[in-house]
């Protein structure tokens, strides 16, 4: 879906230095958070670039998969937007604790 992002870090960021040491997850969420806050500021080509990263290193990432229900949702896509959404509820399901 966003392969074509792959590689794509946000400008304003000290993302692309993440410490190492953070678990893989942990990483994955910052990536999300900051795709978050990018699509919340209307540039969704961040947004989607973030997100990517946090999905890359945790497919299984709930805070992406909501991000990108969110950019989806404001590019007028409601067909990935619910795809999204429901890999988000799934995730969720199996795994309570992350939401």
């Amino acid at each position: 879906m966003l392969r074509g992002l792959a590689g794509m870090k946000p400008e304003h960021s000290d993302l692309g230095r993440l410490d190492s040491n953070l678990p893989v997850a942990r990483r994955a969420i910052v990536w999300a958070r900051e795709g978050m806050s990018s699509a919340h500021k209307g540039d969704l080509l961040s947004a989607l670039g973030s997100l990517q990263q946090a999905l890359d290193l945790d497919l299984d990432c709930y805070e992406a998969w909501l991000g990108l229900c969110e950019v989806f949702t404001k590019l007028h896509d409601g067909r990935r937007a619910a795809a999204c959404l429901d890999v988000a509820r799934r995730i969720r399901r199996r795994n309570p604790a992350t939401a």
